[in-house]
């Protein structure tokens, strides 16, 4: 629980002091954080791959994910709810809808999000939770 309060309170945060400064930084900057940001989020994909045990059971999860995904039309699922959130939130500016449903994309159905809560749900700790609204802050 601890971990999931302090990935929200971040999300807020990080949102709130990123929409006050985002004009004021560097694009470069900005580029450099993500960059580092996205080689972090790697390191630590292949960190939690390797720590498996059990490789058959990452590749039978893999493609059980594929055929659900598909059978279920989740990207399709996805693209509609987009639309529909879109057209519910309409607003002036382009900006505000499309940043709206990537947050929403990005902070509540990503895998870090997914694996976090799971991990924290079994009593293995809020780390990956922790690191992702570290991640998620920048």
């Amino acid at each position: 629980m601890i971990g999931t309060l302090v990935n929200a309170t971040t999300i807020i945060i990080g949102g709130s002091i990123g929409i006050a400064f985002k004009k004021r930084l560097p694009q470069k900057t900005i580029d450099l954080v993500f960059q580092g940001l996205g080689l972090v989020t790697l390191c630590i994909g292949i960190s939690m791959f390797l720590d498996n045990s059990s490789l058959i059971v990452v590749v039978l999860s893999v493609l059980a994910g594929c055929v659900t995904g598909m059978t279920l039309r989740v990207g399709e699922r996805i693209d509609k709810a987009s639309a529909r959130l879109k057209r519910r939130f309409s607003s002036n500016s382009e900006n505000f809808t499309e940043g709206l449903i990537t947050a929403f994309l990005l902070y509540c159905i990503g895998a870090m999000t997914i694996m976090g809560s799971i991990n924290e749900g079994l009593g293995k700790g809020p780390e990956i939770l922790i690191t992702k609204a570290i991640i998620d802050g920048f």
